[in-house]
Parts: structure tokens; sequence; C-alpha cells
């Protein structure tokens, strides 16, 4: 709070917060040419561990990602759906 204020006193530009619309998600496009987003949310087990699942959506929602993890890369099963396959 402290640090708004005194960017307000000495007349700095106050950052924006991000929008979803800011966010350079990660898109590809498969083979049928359409283009999916890459997404990922955090989730526990029911055994209590932490786990990330990643999936691909036609549209950009809370969770987007702007680059493919480490370890992955993008395939495409035999109906055009797209997956994150570990290197």
């Amino acid at each position: 709070m402290y640090l708004l204020y005194d960017m307000i006193r000495s007349g700095k530009e106050i950052p924006k917060p991000k929008r979803k619309a800011d966010i350079m998600a990660y898109k590809h496009t498969n083979s049928k040419g359409v283009t999916y987003i890459l997404h990922g949310k955090d989730r526990v087990t029911s055994t209590g561990k932490k786990t990330t699942l990643f999936f691909f959506a036609k549209e950009q929602k809370e969770g987007a990602l702007d680059a493919v993890p480490a370890g992955y890369q993008v395939a495409e099963t035999a109906n055009g759906l797209l997956v994150l396959k570990k290197k």
C-alpha cells in the first residue's frame, strides 16, 4: 500500500493489472486448422500430492500458460486433439 502511495506522490505511472487479454498465451494449430490455447490448473490429489493438469481449450480462460512447460512437447492424436507428452 505504501508503495502505491509513494508512486502517486512522486508522479510515477501506476502499473495496470494484467487482464486475460494482456497475457500472451501459447497457441498451437492442429492439422485440421483449429487453434487451441494451452492452460494449466493446480490440483491436489486424493492422497494430498500437488500436481498440475495441462489442457488445451479453444478459448482463453483463467490459467492460460505463455509457454510449453519444460520437459514437455506438444503432440497430436489421430483425430486432431492436442496433448502434452513428456520428452
